[in-house]
């Protein structure tokens, strides 16, 4: 009877709605809502999760101690493009190919000219989760760490700056003027009441072809200004979490819904939690039903719920009104035959119709589709 009200996978409201007007069980909506919310048809097809609080990640407290790392594409050109987290100093470079050897070997380039960083932040590409780089890691001796797939937010930095450089590519090109010109700019211009990103670089300016003193181009340390740091993040957290909330922690072994591909309209997929990557942010390894295994974020995991739902009997003793189904003793048989003495005591008969109930002190609340009485408090009257 179940399945024939949830015909259409219509969801909760409709097929309580729909129920209510020809049948009744006792538990009716509750088993409806379970069966609705179990469906694996309508699991598989829920809408994507709400963002989750924002996390930004550590200003370090040397410069070209920790990079974001990204590929990106202009003009049917690739890029590698790397951005320092204290300065936010950004390195480009023109790819022939995307194979990892080349990647490599453009990152020993901009390594011997600024050293060697301590930890990398870089997308889930093939370039840098091949076994080739690892081992460059190791060679280097630093870190990195890989995020989510299909989830850019956990590399920001990098990819807010491929966005600025990419639209600096594009006016040079409009303009027929010099890009690297337009990348020393960017590099030699203060942001946010913070000095620009060659002098917390290099404690020094850079020169440029607008006319500046030689005092300005002298080496002066100057140490990042930490709270304008923590006011503009303050700032940009209060604004993004405003419409944003955390999800619940999955843990290993459950089953779960997961995007395959983050497609608007791409179904839920079933798997199981394998793993929690702890030094990943809300990054688990997730293994689909052919045992493969993938890296997802929280946002792209659904808690799945299993279909153990009890159908109640169709007979028509089971569908009619709560008094025929809520006594669950087991009533004594009693023949003619029965003597007087044996037979169960009979309540008293009770005259109703003198019986008078005041209806002015009940209250009537809801919970969602059930509703009860509520008697009222006498303990809170007082007498005048």
């Amino acid at each position: 009877m179940l399945l024939k009200i949830h015909e259409g996978h219509l969801g909760i409201n409709f097929s309580c709605n729909r129920a209510k007007d020809i049948i009744f069980w006792p538990n009716m909506l509750m088993q409806i809502k379970n069966m609705c919310e179990s469906c694996y048809t309508c699991q598989t097809h829920q809408p994507n999760n709400c963002r989750e609080e924002i996390i930004f990640h550590d200003v370090p407290d040397l410069p070209w101690s920790k990079l974001g790392c990204d590929l990106f594409e202009f003009n049917k050109q690739q890029y590698l493009l790397l951005v320092d987290y204290y300065s936010k100093f950004v390195e480009i470079a023109k790819l022939n190919s995307i194979s990892t050897q080349n990647v490599i070997l453009h990152m020993k380039s901009i390594f011997s000219r600024h050293g060697i960083p301590k930890l990398i932040i870089c997308d889930s590409g093939s370039q840098f989760t091949s076994k080739e780089f690892q081992n460059f890691s190791s060679e280097y001796e630093f870190e990195f760490l890989c995020s989510s797939p299909y989830h850019h937010q956990s590399n920001g930095l990098a990819e807010a700056h491929v966005k600025i450089v990419k639209n600096l590519l594009k006016k040079a090109l409009d303009d027929n003027s010099d890009p690297y010109l337009a990348l020393l700019s960017l590099r030699n211009t203060p942001k946010n009441n913070s000095p620009s990103p060659a002098h917390l670089l290099f404690s020094r300016a850079l020169r440029t072809r607008l006319p500046v003193s030689s005092k300005n181009l002298k080496p002066v340390i100057t140490p990042r200004n930490k709270e304008n740091d923590e006011i503009n993040q303050d700032r940009i957290r209060n604004n993004y979490n405003a419409r944003s909330k955390n999800l619940k922690d999955i843990g290993i072994g459950t089953d779960v819904l997961f995007k395959k591909d983050v497609h608007p309209k791409a179904p839920w997929v079933k798997g199981k939690v394998i793993n929690k990557n702890i030094d990943k942010y809300r990054s688990y390894t997730v293994a689909d039903e052919n045992d493969y295994q993938f890296n997802r974020n929280r946002i792209h995991l659904r808690f799945f719920k299993n279909n153990n739902v009890v159908v109640p009997c169709s007979s028509q003793s089971s569908l009619t009104t709560p008094s025929s189904t809520n006594n669950n003793n087991p009533q004594p048989v009693i023949s003619p035959s029965t003597p007087l003495s044996s037979r169960p005591p009979q309540p008293p008969v009770v005259d109703r119709s003198n019986i008078v109930v005041d209806r002015s002190n009940i209250v009537l609340s809801s919970i969602g589709q059930l509703f009860s009485v509520v008697r009222p408090n006498h303990f809170f009257r007082f007498s005048s």
